[in-house]
């Protein structure tokens, strides 16, 4: 296809966090509480990541201090906050060619916002140590709106709040199912596999991916 037969006019971009600007691995967090606990990582991501405690962490439901204590009582293991913290935290990689992709799009003054499924340990965590993520535009984060992606109404929020147009918007997630969902709004929802896919299909939008 001819660029000019797809090229359409985008204004704002949203990125997602986990998967496409940082890679990460909850089985690193299960390895290190079954250190801790003694019980076995695929029992720990059972009751702890498939219970829906970590969904409801992820939702807001409840303050990292009761998530904590939740989790200490689950396994039976008492960890001190700060050595939680780190065990639960400290399981991020940078992307750095969607970081790169990300610096370009900023110098080139396209308004960029964030929509993630996170909390606020992870982004908290997230935030101090990677301070390229306060040039972002705004933030939709499942944890301060109560919403997790897939829900259409996280990305309404998100829009509402960039005062974004959907047929002008992009949003970039590694999961087809919630770019999928952004679509179903009318955004351009584009699945991250790597840097160089999603860079053409915003050039096929009519993005321009450098400066």
């Amino acid at each position: 296809m001819e660029r000019s037969e797809c090229e359409r006019k985008i204004r704002w971009i949203f990125f997602d966090l986990g998967g496409v600007l940082f890679f990460f691995d909850f089985w690193t967090i299960c390895a290190r509480f079954s250190r801790a606990s003694g019980i076995g990582p695929s029992q720990i991501f059972r009751h702890g990541f498939q219970s829906g405690l970590v969904h409801g962490f992820d939702r807001g439901e409840m303050e990292a201090g009761e998530f904590h204590e939740r989790i200490c009582r689950l396994f039976g293991t008492p960890i001190p906050y700060e050595e939680f913290r780190l065990m639960w935290c400290d399981i991020f990689k940078p992307n750095p060619d969607m970081i790169s992709l990300f610096q370009s799009l900023k110098e080139q003054k396209y308004p960029l916002h964030l929509v993630s499924n996170t909390n606020e340990l992870h982004f908290g965590f997230l935030k101090r140590r990677y301070p390229f993520l306060s040039l972002f535009d705004g933030e939709t984060l499942s944890y301060k709106v109560g919403r997790l992606k897939p829900d259409e109404e996280i990305f309404r929020i998100a829009l509402a709040r960039a005062g974004a147009s959907p047929s002008e918007s992009v949003f970039i997630d590694d999961i087809e199912v919630y770019a999928s969902a952004a679509r179903s709004l009318g955004m351009h929802g584009l699945r991250y596999i790597h840097c160089p896919g999603v860079a053409a299909s915003l050039e096929c939008l009519g993005v321009r991916v450098t400066p």
